[in-house]
C-alpha cells in the first residue's frame, strides 16, 4: 500500500499539474502549460514505478493508470498522437495485467480504450473510414 506521506505528495503534485492544465497559454507558446503538466505527471508515474513493479501495489497501479490516461489525453491535446497511443496502451497493459484493481480503474480503462480506438480510426484511409460510417 502506498504510504500516506507519499500519497499526500502525489496529491499535491497532481493538483499542481491540473492547475497548469487550466492555464490559457499565449498563441506564441500554445502548449507551454500542457507540457509542464505532462512533465509533472510523468514524474508521478516514475515515482510510482518501483511500487508497481516490485510489490504489485494495487493503489500504486491504479494511480499509475490514472496518470498515464491523463498523460495520453495531454499528448492528444498537444498533437502528439504517437506519444498518446504509447501512454494509453501502457495504461491498458497495466489494467489488463491483473484483475486485482480493475474496479479502481474502470473509468481510465474506458477512456484509454476509447482514445486508442479513435487514434487508430483517425489513421485509417479516408475512403475506408467513410465505408465504416
Amino acid at each position: 500500500m502506498v504510504a500516506a506521506d507519499v500519497l499526500s505528495g502525489l496529491s499535491a503534485d497532481f493538483d499542481a499539474a491540473e492547475e497548469l492544465l487550466k492555464v490559457s497559454d499565449p498563441p506564441e507558446t500554445p502548449f507551454k502549460s500542457k507540457y509542464a503538466a505532462r512533465e509533472k505527471l510523468q514524474e508521478l508515474v516514475e515515482r510510482l514505478e518501483s511500487l508497481v513493479e516490485d510489490s504489485e501495489d494495487v493503489v500504486a497501479r491504479a494511480l499509475t493508470v490514472h496518470f498515464l490516461a491523463r498523460i495520453g489525453s495531454i499528448d492528444h491535446d498537444v498533437e502528439e498522437p504517437h506519444e498518446c497511443q504509447v501512454s494509453l496502451e501502457r495504461a491498458l497493459r497495466l489494467i489488463l495485467s491483473t484483475n486485482d484493481f480493475k474496479d479502481m480503474a474502470i473509468i481510465p480503462e474506458l477512456v484509454c480504450a476509447n482514445q486508442v480506438t479513435l487514434l487508430q480510426f483517425s489513421s485509417l484511409d479516408v475512403i475506408f473510414r467513410k465505408d465504416i460510417i
